[in-house]
């Protein structure tokens, strides 16, 4: 994705509006804001260090394509906002894609999944931190 946004002069973005999910992230693991997606040529499945757009105003996130092997298998499109706590959002949402974390995968727990994506936090951290 890094050599994409260089090769586009800007970073790679998405828009897709906010639809009702499993509901697992905000019991469970962390809270996301599902999205429906359409018309884009989408990355490779995995985890992404991400800003979005909610409104106006952008905020830091790590951000979820690809199927949901480790629960349903289905494909989603998710968004954590990092530092902020969106009970609710309407709408579009727009993502912007900085680096790739890690590759989509399975993992053999629910406890497992939460303690990489806590990693996945972290590491997305020090990404937007050091873009700024």
């Amino acid at each position: 994705i890094v050599m994409a946004n260089r090769l586009l002069g800007r970073h790679y973005s998405i828009e897709g509006n906010v639809i009702s999910g499993q509901g697992l992230g905000k019991k469970a693991l962390v809270p996301t804001l599902n999205l429906k997606i359409f018309y884009y040529q989408l990355p490779m499945e995995g985890v992404y260090a991400t800003r979005s757009k909610i409104g106006t105003k952008w905020f830091p996130s790590v951000s979820f394509l690809g199927h949901r092997v480790t629960t349903d298998g289905s494909f989603a499109v998710e968004t954590h906002i990092l530092d902020e706590t969106i009970e609710t959002a309407e709408g579009e949402v727009q993502v912007e894609f900085m680096d790739l974390i890690r590759k989509n995968k399975k993992f053999d727990s629910l406890q497992a999944l939460k303690m990489q994506i806590e990693a996945d936090i972290a590491q997305t951290r020090k990404i937007l931190l050091s873009r700024d």
